[in-house]
């Protein structure tokens, strides 16, 4: 068994401004600092919602480029929230498996693979892709 030890950090607040998770991801970084953990920030992944406050206040705690990535519940219900707008319904399961599928990619590359023979799919020739393109 690797035992490694992954810290990770866990908020939820009311107010959902970027001053609120600048505070959050100070608290953070300062208590990493105070465990004297040697880890290299650049290796950091943020996993949230998407909204912009998360990611730009974790962005300016941290000042480095780092992998943002969105929560992977938020990510199936916005697609879900679309898939009525695909006109072919007897497809709806089939792109929801699919998509689930590039979840269990082991790397970057597998899952860049996995995503470009998701895309070539047949069943994707739907305005499926047209519809997440419109902003929310």
């Amino acid at each position: 068994m690797i035992r490694q030890f992954h810290p990770f950090g866990f908020a939820v607040c009311s107010n959902e401004k970027q001053n609120d998770f600048e505070f959050i991801f100070r608290c953070l970084h300062g208590g990493l600092l105070n465990l004297n953990l040697q880890m290299n920030e650049q290796e950091l992944i943020l996993i949230a919602d998407g909204a912009e406050a998360i990611s730009n206040a974790f962005l300016k705690v941290f000042e480095t480029d780092h992998n943002v990535v969105m929560c992977w519940f938020h990510m199936r219900k916005n697609v879900e929230k679309k898939l009525y707008l695909v006109e072919d319904k007897a497809l709806h399961g089939d792109i929801m498996n699919d998509i689930e599928t590039l979840q269990l990619s082991i790397n970057k590359n597998v899952f860049g693979i996995a995503t470009r023979l998701f895309l070539k799919n047949e069943r994707m020739k739907t305005n499926f892709f047209d519809i997440f393109q419109i902003n929310d």
